[in-house]
């Protein structure tokens, strides 16, 4: 049941996001633009239920969820793996994607490279299978060296700024591709680029804390 869920909204999630590459204006609209952040964030959102709940019917959650794991540390398994990061990166985006939408600066075509980018990434996620069912007989855990409080925050930190990274490059490339005056491209990205450096400041500190 899971399995199918799981596959059946990263489905969804797909085509919302390559429809909205296709039709960035549909942005605009409200309701549209709420619906697409909730769908593309919802196969992340359930993946991280399914940690949360050891539903070890799923072979991710009986590889890295040991019995008796922490609850801090079931969330950071959810990111222990391939496919669960790149989940929560597209979820990311899509918040970003929710918030650029409604910025007077931002234009469609960035909110069309912005979508291919969510896209990329979620037939990548796919393709790596993050709901296949779980083999009889398989268990494990997350290694012992990434079981600390820091492996909770640092990664999300991370993945933001690299979601704020692309967000100040597809504002870049339409002003490249349109052919927008220097200025006005600069003026559109300067207040994402900050945001940007702040969240990487963060996350390298945090990694060199843990290191």
């Amino acid at each position: 049941m899971l399995t199918f869920l799981g596959y059946t909204l990263v489905f969804l999630a797909l085509l919302v996001s390559v429809f909205l590459v296709f039709r960035p204006e549909a942005s605009s609209n409200p309701l549209v633009r709420n619906m697409s952040m909730a769908i593309q964030s919802a196969p992340f959102l359930l993946l991280a239920a399914c940690f949360l709940i050891e539903a070890n019917s799923l072979d991710l959650v009986s590889r890295y969820v040991g019995e008796g794991l922490p609850l801090s540390y079931r969330i950071s398994a959810v990111w222990g793996s391939r496919s669960g990061p790149l989940l929560m990166w597209a979820s990311m985006m899509s918040v970003i994607t929710w918030v650029m939408s409604r910025d007077q600066l931002i234009d469609g075509m960035t909110i069309r490279v912005m979508h291919s980018w969510t896209s990329s990434l979620l037939l990548v996620s796919a393709g790596l299978r993050p709901f296949a069912p779980a083999a009889p007989g398989s268990s494990g855990e997350i290694s012992p060296l990434l079981q600390t409080d820091l492996m909770v925050i640092h990664p999300p930190v991370v993945f933001v700024y690299y979601s704020l990274c692309m967000a100040t490059a597809s504002i870049a490339m339409s002003g490249l591709i349109r052919s927008r005056p220097s200025k006005e491209t600069h003026d559109s990205m300067i207040r994402w680029a900050r945001y940007s450096f702040l969240a990487g400041t963060v996350g390298i500190g945090l990694g060199g804390l843990w290191a």
